[in-house]
């Protein structure tokens, strides 16, 4: 089979990312690439190639702060404006740097114009499939990157890495992995898949009504990056080496690619399969929206079956308890944690529900256990009278004479 037919427009996403192609799989980065049009598409729009010009800013300074690659931007505009100044030209589009602000008087003098931090943001969701927060209150996203923050510091607050220590210290309670799966959620625990856009997002579960779990809705992205850092697994690549590369760290990758083989077992292939043929038809729905009701990406049942390293092999193992589910996941263990709990003991929503959730509290338990125990003991003194009056009548219905305890009846144990 061979090379994909890609676009000038693709192959040059993929040259600014750092992804690369795999011959065997022409389609594997179809999602990807609607995940970018999808990106460019939204509020602020940016055309291609300043989407990828801001890509490589960000590789260039993975350690600097957003402030600092906003500075950086506003001087290529000024230069920009101003002329020839003896030196090379800026690189930056000129489009893009007709359009950025570089102060709020701005605005009411330029249509379609964009702040550098919006634009920046646009760029991080193209690259890392994260939507950062950056302009505060007025800003959507669930996570913040702060301008005193670098890429590299606001990924780390984003993915919290809960180390060793949590996981030995985590307790000794059973887990039995099928709980885990997306489907039995569906059915025994009454949880809503939503599919996100954002990476952050990824197996956060809502527990109010309608109670939801987010999942990642482009693990094409994941697939691609895993495979153009999987050379570098185990070797202990820090986090802003590698978003010099456009990429996670690879054993980030890995273990996110490894809960999607948690929730989407090879035994729900064919079910995962149907909700994303629904997804595929609905796809025009998708394209304002950050969240969807049914996935889009046909690299979803992929992890299932991934060829997985010889020294990652204990993900093939199940999950026995929770020290071993920190140990496999020390990103996302928390969150796994908090969904397994919710199966094991699903929160109640509807009314009968909560009715039902409480009355079943301790003090509730022991009232109905005192009941209960009440009612049996009046049970007993009752069924033990009854007997006794039994043997009483079968006792003087037996006697031949009237003697003793049968006086006044007659031998066949009627009153005389």
């Amino acid at each position: 089979m061979g090379e994909p037919d890609l676009s000038a427009e693709q192959k040059a996403l993929l040259k600014a990312v750092g992804y690369t192609t795999n011959p065997q799989y022409p389609d594997r980065l179809k999602a990807y690439f609607d995940h970018f049009a999808r990106e460019i598409g939204r509020g602020p729009r940016l055309e291609p190639e300043e989407v990828l010009y801001l890509i490589r800013l960000l590789k260039e300074q993975p350690t600097a702060s957003r402030t600092t690659i906003e500075t950086t931007l506003a001087d290529q505009v000024r230069r920009i404006r101003c002329g020839p100044d003896g030196q090379p030209p800026p690189d930056i589009p000129t489009s893009l740097a007709d359009r950025l602000l570089l102060g709020d008087q701005e605005r009411r003098y330029r249509k379609a114009s964009i702040k550098p931090a919006e634009a920046l943001a646009v760029a991080v969701r193209v690259m890392l499939g994260l939507d950062f927060n950056v302009l505060g209150d007025d800003g959507f996203g669930t996570v913040t990157w702060d301008g005193d923050q670098s890429l590299e510091e606001a990924i780390l607050d984003a993915f919290t890495d809960v180390g060793p220590e949590d996981a030995s210290s985590a307790p000794p309670i059973p887990v039995r992995q099928r709980k885990l799966r997306a489907r039995y959620l569906q059915d025994y625990a009454g949880v809503t898949l939503k599919w996100t856009d954002s990476l952050a997002d990824h197996l956060l579960l809502r527990t109010d009504a309608p109670k939801t779990l987010f999942v990642f809705n482009c693990v094409a992205l994941l697939e691609a990056a895993y495979s153009s850092m999987e050379p570098y697994l185990g070797k202990n690549m820090k986090l802003d080496q590698c978003l010099g590369r456009g990429c996670y760290q690879p054993e980030f990758l890995l273990e996110t690619l490894m809960t999607y083989k948690l929730l989407f077992p090879v035994q729900d292939d064919r079910w995962l399969r149907n909700l994303i043929a629904r997804g595929s038809r609905d796809h025009q729905s998708q394209l304002t929206t950050r969240t969807s009701l049914y996935p889009s990406d046909s690299r979803l049942t992929s992890p299932a079956s991934m060829p997985i390293p010889s020294s990652r092999r204990y993900y093939d193992r199940p999950i026995k308890s929770c020290p071993e589910l920190f140990k496999r996941y020390p990103h996302w263990a928390t969150r796994l944690q908090i969904i397994f709990e919710e199966a094991d003991d699903p929160t109640p929503v509807s009314p009968t529900d909560m009715w039902a959730d409480r009355h079943k509290a301790t003090r509730h338990s022991f009232w109905i256990t005192f009941m209960a125990f009440a009612v049996a003991i009046a049970f007993g003194i009752v069924s033990t009278g009854l007997g006794a009056v039994q043997v009483y009548i079968s006792y003087c219905a037996w006697r031949p004479e009237n003697t003793g305890v049968c006086q006044g009846s007659s031998g066949n144990g009627t009153t005389t």
